[in-house]
């Protein structure tokens, strides 16, 4: 996928999503630190941001620095991009998993290949770095 908006779908966007599997040292319902499970956090995005007509709706979990952390790649309307949709979404998300904030790349449109930690803590955890940020790849 190149870094631009798709001339054929100028509509849709392509997102992915960093998701830690621990909760938070913040967390409420759960123990801080507890294991969230994978299926859980699948369940969350995918009832908040899958579109089947729009295709790309796919995950895996990965063992990122010290915490297991779920992979996501998404295709949405760009709307939702555009009026900030996608930003409460992801904060919704970040709240109903208890972690301080979800990590989300632009991987096409006119914010391609910028991200941003959206979150109820985001501002604790400074600014996005991609180096952090493990893309949506096949796993091999």
């Amino acid at each position: 996928m190149n870094d631009n908006a798709n001339p054929v779908h100028p509509f849709i966007r392509t997102v992915e999503l960093n998701i830690g599997l621990l909760a938070s040292e913040h967390a409420v319902t759960r123990e801080p630190f507890a294991p969230i499970q994978p299926a859980v956090a699948r369940l969350a995005v995918r009832d908040r941001l899958h579109f089947p007509a729009l295709g790309a709706f796919e995950t895996r979990v990965e063992r990122c620095s010290n915490e297991p952390t779920l992979v996501v790649r998404v295709r949405l309307p760009a709307e939702f991009v555009e009026r900030g949709i996608l930003d409460e979404i992801v904060r919704g998300l970040a709240e109903s998993l208890e972690q301080d904030c979800i990590a989300v790349y632009h991987a096409d449109g006119e914010r391609a290949g910028t991200g941003e930690l959206i979150g109820p803590r985001a501002a604790a955890w400074g600014a996005f770095n991609a180096d952090f940020f493990t893309r949506f790849e096949p796993a091999d």
